[in-house]
């Protein structure tokens, strides 16, 4: 019996011997140059415009308005007074979704949030569209990633290179 289990322990070591583990090689990631990357970004920005552009044929009632940056904006109700200017506040109630409808960020109904035109640290596409509205004015924007969120998102709820809708209500200018 002894013999046995002799026998056994040398054959399992020279077993576990034989058999060397190598480590896996880790793979390096793809490395882009400048042009590379030009070019899979502009690749994404077609196939983005072409899906806000099959989103816009869905909402014809929409009427937007297209500018040289990108952003598609439509006053759907108008307001009163002068439009808002550079460094004034902006009173707003908002809803941010997905061009698939997801809803984002609402703003409370009972609340309000502000910034300043072109000095708060938010999508540059809102800064663009607001200066279309004046007190009291509703608005449609779609803006594309790069004036929104952009590669990353919000890393909350907003996906990376997603475009965005924002139904704003400009509720005062201060």
């Amino acid at each position: 019996m002894m013999k046995t289990i002799y026998i056994f322990l040398i054959g399992s070591l020279f077993w576990s011997c034989a058999e060397e583990k190598k480590p896996e090689e880790i793979k390096e990631a793809p490395k882009y140059d400048k042009e590379q990357s030009i070019e899979m970004f502009k690749g994404f920005a077609e196939e983005e415009k072409e899906e806000i552009e099959n989103f816009i044929m869905r909402h014809p009632d929409w009427k937007l308005q297209f500018t040289e940056t990108g952003l598609y904006y439509s006053v759907y109700k108008p307001g009163e007074g002068e439009n808002i200017q550079y460094g004034q506040t902006a009173v707003v109630r908002y809803e941010i979704s997905g061009l698939d409808g997801s809803v984002y960020y609402k703003s409370d109904s009972l609340k309000t949030e502000s910034f300043k035109v072109d000095k708060a640290d938010i999508e540059s596409g809102i800064h663009q569209g607001i200066k279309y509205m004046n007190k009291g004015s509703k608005a449609k924007f779609i803006i594309p990633s790069h004036l929104a969120h952009g590669l990353i998102g919000d890393m909350d709820k907003i996906p990376a290179l997603a475009s965005v809708i924002y139904d704003v209500e400009l509720v005062d200018i201060q």
